[in-house]
Order: C-alpha cells, then structure tokens, then sequence
C-alpha cells in the first residue's frame, strides 16, 4: 500500500478543506509544523480514515473531532460533518477510502454525534476508470494493512518513547498480539486454550477427563443388574397395555365421528324447529322494535305541532297577504306615470299654477294627493316591503317540511313490520310440514362430547405411555452401560492421552516459530541499533516479544536520544521481519512517522532518516526540525508545512518549507 494523497475538512484545527500529495516513488515526503500547529493531529487523521479511532491525550475527547471555533458559530439545529479521504495504491490497482462523522448542535448549544448519519466507504478504480463502491470497507482496510499493527505504520515516535521507557512489558503484549494475529499464531493459542487441562471442564482435556471418572463410576454390581432386568419387564408389560387401549380408544373415535357426519348430513337437509322458533322470536322482537319507533315519531311529531302551531298559522296567513299586496303594487304601479316623482308632487301640491303655466284648483290638487299615495311611505309597495321583511324575519327559521319527515319516517316503520309478518308467516309455513331434527342434533352433540372425553384420555394416556418409556430408556441404557462401562472408560483415557500429546505437539509448534520469530525480530533490531546508535549495545527480545537493550556491563540505563532510536529500530525491524514472509512479501506498507527527532543528536538523526526508508517503500515524516541537512538531497519528495493562528485552533497546509 502506497498512500498517494490525504483530504480533510473539519478536523480538529484543519477546519478549511485541504489535500495533501504524498511521493510514491521511495522518496520521503516531509510535513513540518512547530509545537502545537497540529502534526499529531495530521498523524491521527491517517488511522481516524481508516480504522475509525484517534489516540489523542486524555484532555481530547474520541468523538470530539470537530473545529471547535466552526463548533460555536453554527445555527442551532444545523448539521454538519467532520470528513477524511485517503487516496492508495495497492498491487497496481487504485483505491479511495472515506470516513464522515456527523454532528449536530442542540437547543442547548451542545453539539452530539449523530453516529446514524456516519458514513464508512471505500471505492476501487475499474478498468474503466469508473469508481466502484465496494462492501465491508473495514475488512478490506485490514487485509491491506492490518489494523493491529496500524500503531507501527503510523509510528508515534514520543509515544512509543514512553511504552518502552514506562510500560515496556504492555507494549511488548500489544506487539506480541498484533504478530501473532498477523502470523496466524494466535491459531495455536486458539488450540492450546481449547484443550485446557484435566481441570478445567469445559476444555478438550477435561472434559476427556471427567467422562472417563464417570463411566467407572457407572459400573453396577450384579444384584443391581437383576433388579434393571426386573424393572424393565414390569414397563414392557405396561406400555403394551397402554398400547391395547389406545387401539381401542381410537377405533372408537373413528365409529362416533361416522355416526356424526351422517346425522349432519341428515340435519343439513332440515333446519329444526327449535331453529325456526329462533328465528320467528327474533322476528317479533323487530316487530316490536319498529312499533316503539312508531310511537317515539308520533309523540315527537305531535310535540313539534304543539310547539311550532302559532309559526305554521302565521305561516298561512301571511302567505295569503303576500299574494293580495303583491296584485296591490302590481295595480298601483300601473297607475304612475313613468317619470313622476314624490319630489315634482310635492312642488306642486305648494304652488297655485303647474309647470304648465294653467292655473291648480281643487281638482287637480286632489288628483295630485291621490298621486302622492303611489309613493312611500303610503304606497302599497312599501307597504309590501316592510310586510315581507317583517315576515320573513319571524316565521323564515321554521318550514312545515319537517312535520312531513315524520309521516315519511312511520310510513316507512309500518312498511318495514309488514315485510317481517309476511316473513313470520313464511317460517310458519315451514314449521307446519318441516321434520323434527331435535333428536339427531342431540345425538351428535353427545357423540362429539364421548370424543372429546375419549380424546382427553388418550392424551393422558400418552403421557403416561412417555413417562413409562422415559423409564424404560434409562433402564435399558443403564444396563448396556453396566456391561460396557470399563471398555468406555479405557477409550475416554485413551482419548486424553491421545489429545495430551497433541497439546504437547502444538506448544512444542508454537515456542519454535515464536522462537523464530523472536530471534529474527532480535537480529533486525540489533543491524538497525549498530546503524543509527553510536554506541555499542546489545539487544535481546524474549518470547513476550519483550525489549532489552544493554551496553558491555548489562546497563539498561538509556538518554532521551538513545531511546528514540530505540524505538525507531524497533519499528524497522517489526517492518523487516514482516516483509521476509510469504504472507507479506507481496505487499507494501508505508511508515508515517512523528517522531520526536529533536531528541537525536545530528549524527543519531542522520543515521535514521537514511536507514529507516531503506525498510520500507514510502515514508511520511512529521517534524518540527529542519532535515534538508540530515536526509540526502535525492531522497527527499515533496515537502509541506502547516500553518497555524496564534491560539493554534486553526491551521492549514501549504506546499513548500515556509518558515524562515
């Protein structure tokens, strides 16, 4: 696996979307940053892509992988993401593998994960040059590069300082498993766990073991055996009589179940009287009920009369008045003479001569004040409005139609209980010529009743036939055992004996490769420590996988920078052994690399970064150190630099050495 470039938005500083191009042809790629502008972050960013989990201090939280300034400036309600892609080459095919967590802020201005949302995936690059979504991305990540040695492809220098300085004999365990993951010598553990020991009952071993204590524990004396035999004569002898009334029992469920398929075939043909009073009873009772309907419809017809009586005359009479002023103003409107008005009529009825220039005397008065009385407020046709509007407004939120419903409602009731007498004479009918079937009904339901019994006490006698054949099971098997019990004790031992040297075989298997292993481990360490110390040690690794770095007098005592190149050795020489197994020859993997080279002195710093590619075909190095004078010219690829703010919470990545 070559690791051709890295992208990432919103982690942790790197809040602004950037990419990082890594060289892919054995040169070293270098990515400076002082103190604090995040180098650690870069680093952890590699294994959050593609295995999911960080390793910041205790102070960072796993889940917490936010910008925190983008943190506090979103809405509440809103989402958003962290996100990482990684771009690889993997024997000559391409790959990309992303990873997004999401986030989301609440009401209270906390923001928690929204793990739902999470999305894991990786992609393979086709013949085609189409990208091809693949399934299970983690397996496939780990068969690339196995996740349990992931802590030595992204090798944390100060932190690996720290286990050999501290915890040397945990971090040996966690080497110890990730190789005998990685080697498939964990399958000989597997194996050695299983066996166990005698003592241990759930194990190969012991369970071997406690079967062969039994069965000799099994083995019964004569008298014992007699009595067996005894007892499993008395329960043959049961079960057979159990046998015999079974037979009977169902033979006389099959004859009942006969007889009641023929009286139901008789009884289908007529309905019984007993059904036909059912159904003429049931009848009446609608009968009745449509009777008492009639009269809750008559009552509340006659208390809407009652009520509503004076509405209903007024109804009437003002009705008629309508039609007599209607022919009223109909009359009077053809007495007026278009385009007269109350207005002219009264200028006139105030003056001595008309607008014609002749003289008004009584007469003509008259005819004018008769005139007058076409218009309001005397006229009939105010008179009309005034009586229509009148009306309308007292008797308008009352209609007769509803006194109608209830006729309609009781003429329906009385066409409905003709109907059901009609039907009640019908079923008469059927009474007087239908054949009596109460006598077969009452046969078959005592039929069905002696097969339900019949039917329990077969139940109960199969219970009982169990039982008694449980018995007889165990009886039988103790007494083949008894005959057998020392035979089958022999082979159970044979058996441990047997599974005791294959166990033996296996340890024997598993201390010779782990030997291998360890010794080949020991070899690679020691070439690397002769190359970058400059001084002389002695390095021993024992089966725990356990470091052990003397001079010439047996001290272990180490400075800041011998330890460094102690635990940069140690990781070459993880690689090298790895690489010398078929398992691993053919693949590649890369070494990213933060390591505290502030520590070395320049002679110290010189031998690592010339050594260490030399183990490996790509390396990624993390530094707050200038290395243009420690790394030959032609091994150094491209170079990037992070900068950062002065509070150090937000950073990018430029290409080039920017510092001056």
């Amino acid at each position: 696996m070559k690791i051709k470039s890295i992208e990432y938005q919103n982690f942790r500083n790197f809040e602004k979307r950037g990419k990082i191009y890594f060289d892919t042809d054995g040169k070293i790629t270098i990515v400076y940053g002082t103190n604090g502008d995040g180098k650690t972050t870069l680093h952890q960013l590699f294994q959050w892509i593609l295995y999911g989990r960080v390793n910041f201090n205790r102070t960072t939280s796993g889940n917490k992988l936010y910008n925190l300034d983008a943190g506090e400036r979103l809405s509440i309600g809103s989402f958003f993401k962290t996100y990482g892609k990684i771009e690889f080459e993997h024997s000559g095919e391409e790959y990309e593998v992303c990873r997004e967590w999401c986030y989301y802020k609440q009401s209270n201005g906390n923001i928690s994960r929204k793990t739902e949302n999470d999305d894991f995936s990786i992609y393979k690059c086709d013949e085609n040059k189409d990208w091809r979504r693949l399934e299970n991305p983690g397996i496939i990540i780990n068969e690339v590069l196995p996740g349990g040695l992931s802590s030595y492809f992204f090798f944390d220098g100060e932190t690996m300082i720290a286990d050999l300085k501290m915890t040397g004999s945990e971090s040996a365990k966690s080497l110890k498993s990730a190789l005998f993951t990685i080697l498939e010598l964990e399958l000989y553990e597997y194996a050695l766990r299983d066996l166990g020991s005698k003592t241990q009952s759930q194990t190969v071993l012991g369970n071997l073991f406690s079967k062969s204590i039994k069965a000799r524990e099994r083995a019964t004396t004569e008298k014992e055996s007699q009595d067996l035999l005894r007892e499993i004569r008395i329960l043959n002898s049961r079960i057979d009589k159990i046998n015999d009334e079974l037979v009977v029992k169902n033979e006389k469920i099959k004859q009942n179940s006969e007889q009641i398929k023929s009286l139901s075939e008789r009884i289908g043909l007529n309905k019984s009287n007993k059904e036909l009073d059912n159904e003429r009873k049931k009848l009446n009772e609608r009968i009745a009920k449509k009777k008492l309907m009639i009269k809750d419809e008559q009552m509340r017809f006659g208390n809407e009369a009652a009520n509503n009586m004076s509405y209903l005359l007024i109804a009437k009479v003002a009705n008629e008045a309508d039609q007599r002023l209607c022919l009223e103003v109909q009359e009077e409107e053809k007495n007026v003479i278009p385009g007269l008005t109350k207005e002219l009529l009264n200028n006139l009825l105030n003056e001595e001569y008309c607008i014609c220039g002749n003289p008004l005397c009584e007469h003509e008065h008259a005819a004018l004040e008769k005139w007058k009385t076409y218009f309001p407020p005397t006229s009939y046709k105010a008179t009309y409005n005034r009586f229509s509007h009148s009306m309308t407004k007292y008797s308008g939120s009352y209609t007769g139609n509803r006194l109608l419903e209830y006729f309609q409602r009781i003429i329906g009731y009385k066409n409905e209980i003709r109907d059901l007498n009609t039907d009640i004479q019908e079923l008469d009918k059927k009474l007087k010529k239908n054949e009596d079937v109460d006598f077969y009904i009452d046969k078959r339901a005592q039929l069905e009743k002696e097969n339900e019994k019949l039917i329990e006490e077969i139940e109960d006698d199969k219970k009982q036939q169990g039982d008694l054949e449980h018995k007889l099971y165990i009886r039988e098997r103790r007494a083949k055992t008894n005959n057998n019990a020392s035979s089958e004790a022999l082979e159970y031992e044979e058996k441990y004996e047997y599974m005791l040297k294959i166990k033996e075989a296996i340890k024997d298997k598993l201390k010779r490769e782990t030997e291998d292993y360890t010794h080949r481990l020991e070899n690679e360490i020691e070439k690397l420590v002769d190359a970058m110390l400059t001084s002389e040690r002695k390095v021993t690794l024992n089966d725990d996988f356990q470091l052990k770095v003397c001079d010439s007098h047996g001290d272990e005592s180490k400075s800041e920078g011998q330890f460094a190149v102690i635990s940069f050795a140690y990781i070459g020489g993880v690689l090298k052994v790895l690489s010398n197994f078929k398992h691993f020859k053919e693949k590649e993997y890369p070494l990213i690399l933060d390591g505290p080279f502030s520590k070395l002195d320049s002679e110290q710093k010189a031998n690592i970064l010339n050594t260490i590619p030399e183990y490996v075909p790509q390396v990624i190095i993390f530094s707050k150190d200038p290395l243009f004078k420690d790394i030959k010219e032609e091994k150094i690829g491209k170079v990037w630099t992070i900068q950062s703010n002065a509070e150090k919470n937000n950073a990018t990545i430029e290409e080039g050495y920017l510092w001056k």
